[in-house]
């Protein structure tokens, strides 16, 4: 252990680069408990879809608020052969899982509020544009949160919807009276 004294380390830089990787760390983790998250559940796949007819789906997604509370500044809605948008689902509205959609689409996302530790569910829409299988485009939610909405974040998903477009029009299932 002789060899170790000739190589004597000063405490000063020791101490400031411990205090430094203490921040970073800090301020890591502290942003990954904070951070919104976008959840998908279980995949839902529609068997004879129609070109140009909008498909909703209640509770899909849902947007989780981290320790703080979020709010949503902006939605990307995803175009492409099928066109996906994310909405809320209307006061009243009954749930659809999978059906042509009837009435009201929603209301924009932009300036929902999620409480700190809280979910939202929201519906997605999608249009198919073409037939044959695809799947639902992906969409980005923006969200501002922590101390003042200082902290910025956007999340992609692709919802999980597959769609079996065989038909044009309207699906003959929004005509049930």
């Amino acid at each position: 252990m002789s060899f170790l004294r000739e190589y004597r380390i000063k405490r000063g830089p020791v101490v400031g680069l411990l205090v430094v990787v203490a921040l970073v760390g800090s301020y890591l983790i502290g942003r990954a408990s904070l951070r919104p998250s976008l959840e998908l559940l279980a995949p839902v796949t529609v068997p004879e879809a129609y070109e140009g007819t909008t498909y909703a789906f209640d509770g899909l997604v849902c947007l989780t608020a981290g320790d703080v509370g979020v709010e949503v500044t902006g939605v990307r809605d995803g175009g492409g052969p099928v066109e996906t948008q994310l909405r809320q689902a209307p006061e009243g509205a009954p749930v659809t899982v999978a059906f042509p959609l009837e009435g009201e689409p929603g209301a924009s996302l932009e300036g929902l509020r999620i409480p700190a530790g809280e979910q939202a569910c929201v519906r997605v829409l999608t249009t198919p544009t073409r037939q044959g299988e695809e799947r639902a485009t992906e969409v980005e939610v923006s969200f501002r949160y922590g101390p003042g909405g200082l902290l910025r974040s956007s999340v992609s998903a692709r919802p999980p919807v597959l769609l079996q477009t065989t038909g044009t029009g309207t699906d003959p299932r929004s005509e049930v009276e």
